[in-house]
């Protein structure tokens, strides 16, 4: 018994001894755990100053535009004007707008671009993916193909 143990024995410690040499390596990256506290403080600082921005950009979304003050109560005013508006559209079409089924899916075309006329705020431009300009002139009622559609080489649909 004392033969067989002592050459075990032996080969358990010869195997642990290279196990541990084999995973030390020499070549392994060491970590620095020095704090640079000067580039520390630096993005500390930029964080703060852009959390400031957003706060004071927020507040200018948010202020009312003629006194340049966030008031109460104006905000109150502002939330029960949209939940009215919201509740109108719901129960009320104010608009008298209605939805024409015209395509065996219902939906609309690829529109890419959409513009507004400057000097007529009720006139609207819109180009399709497909081709073609069209145009409104009572802010989207009604639509049809721009006269100039032809010279512009679009098709139109």
């Amino acid at each position: 018994m004392k033969r067989t143990l002592i050459p075990i024995s032996a080969l358990v410690v010869v195997g642990l001894v290279g196990t541990m040499m084999f995973l030390r390596r020499d070549d392994a990256p060491t970590v620095n755990y020095q704090v640079d506290y000067e580039t520390l403080e630096a993005a500390h600082e930029g964080r703060e100053q852009s959390v400031e921005a957003y706060k004071d950009w927020l507040f200018e979304q948010r202020a009312n535009p003629a006194t340049g003050k966030l008031e109460y109560k104006e905000v109150v005013a502002g939330i029960q004007q949209v939940r009215a508006a919201r509740q109108d559209a719901a129960t009320n079409r104010s608009l008298g707008l209605e939805w024409e089924l015209l395509g065996p899916t219902n939906i609309g075309g690829r529109t890419r671009a959409l513009a507004i006329d400057p000097s007529k705020p009720n006139r609207l431009y819109a180009g399709s993916v497909s081709g073609g300009l069209f145009m409104t002139d009572n802010g989207g009622s009604n639509w049809y193909p721009h006269p100039q559609n032809a010279q512009l080489e679009s098709t139109l649909i």
